[in-house]
């Protein structure tokens, strides 16, 4: 019996232990070795962007920051410095599953980093108040600097993707026989993610969104809209909760403390396919923020009924962002 017993522990372990130095020597989420952005994994991307603001924030001295999710994408940062002022240096604090708590947690670090909250961007939908948790994936790991999980512990839940995708395991290999890397699509200095689709910013914006995506995308987006119409609109039920409350009303006294010009921009999406915003949840970000810094566009209007706006019903294009990063710092709603 014992026998079977350390057999069947060596027919397991050998295996593990096999998987667990190749991911290390492999390093195949770039979160082992030293962050380098000329060979970095996009899809752990707040793990980009907490290791591209400590690589240039000794030089760059950040005071002024977009805190999202990946609706963010419809920003460009630079089109945001030429509103608010030459004196920004702005970053873009950004994972692609972004919550509240993901939010609190950047905002307390970049306190704690000694930088000046001058300006803030603040990035909220209905997927910002999750009603169900999941930590599952790469898309929703904390940086151990903003969770306070040990490094050890962070790279136990990195692991535990790497050894669930046998695919991975394969294309690993491949990658570091052949020395590949992977530059990050983002801008290295502000961390904009418009590379990572085809929209680029410029002084010419593309008029349809669509037209950046590939044929089969923009296909099957257009027959989805063809079906939709106004009886599949729908508000959603109340979202935020006291302990969201609470991670709000703590943001809120860090940018007190720091005299911050803020803004709460309730990020649009194409509505016959969400929920809009719920009033009750509105009523407190106003209450919170104060009415005047709280900018709906999760409601129906114009970038919210044409779907030429979005790449995919939840993500607007870099036109759309253009045109409400000009009307919310306009001189007549300042």
């Amino acid at each position: 019996m014992k026998r079977f017993v350390v057999t069947i522990i060596l027919s397991l372990g050998i295996p593990v232990l096999l998987l667990i130095i190749l991911f290390c020597v492999t390093d195949p989420y770039r979160t082992i070795h030293k962050f380098d952005p000329a060979n970095a994994y996009d899809d752990a991307r707040e793990y980009v962007s907490t290791e591209l603001f400590l690589r240039n924030n000794p030089i760059q001295h950040y005071n002024a920051f977009v805190f999202a999710n990946s609706r963010a994408a419809a920003i460009t940062t630079y089109l945001w410095r030429s509103l608010i002022g030459d004196d920004a240096r702005p970053f873009l604090f950004q994972a692609w599953s972004e919550d509240v708590e993901g939010i609190q947690q950047k905002v307390d670090f970049v306190d704690r980093m000694g930088n000046d909250l001058d300006y803030v961007l603040l990035l909220v939908d209905q997927s910002t108040f999750p009603t169900k948790i999941s930590r599952k994936g790469l898309l929703f790991l904390r940086h151990p600097l903003l969770s306070g999980q040990s490094w050890i512990g962070f790279e136990a839940d990195v692991f535990k993707n790497y050894i669930q995708k046998p695919s991975q395991w394969i294309q690993s290999c491949k990658s570091f026989i052949k020395g590949e890397k992977i530059p990050l699509s983002c801008d290295t200095l502000t961390n904009d993610v418009f590379d990572y689709y085809a929209d680029i910013w410029d002084d010419d914006l593309q008029p349809d969104s669509l037209n950046a995506c590939s044929p089969i995308v923009r296909e099957s987006f257009i027959e989805e809209a063809r079906h939709l119409d106004d009886r599949n609109i729908r508000t959603s039920r109340p979202l935020i909760t006291a302990q969201y409350e609470a991670y709000l009303r703590h943001i809120k006294s860090v940018f007190d403390t720091h005299q911050t010009q803020y803004k709460i921009l309730i990020m649009p999406a194409y509505i016959y396919k969400n929920k809009l915003f719920n009033n009750q949840d509105l009523a407190l970000l106003n209450d919170i923020f104060g009415s005047e810094n709280v900018y709906n566009y999760m409601q129906k209007n114009e970038l919210t009924t044409d779907y030429n706006y979005y790449f995919d019903p939840a993500h607007p294009g870099l036109l759309a962002g253009s045109i409400i990063l000009r009307e919310i710092y306009s001189s007549h709603m300042n």
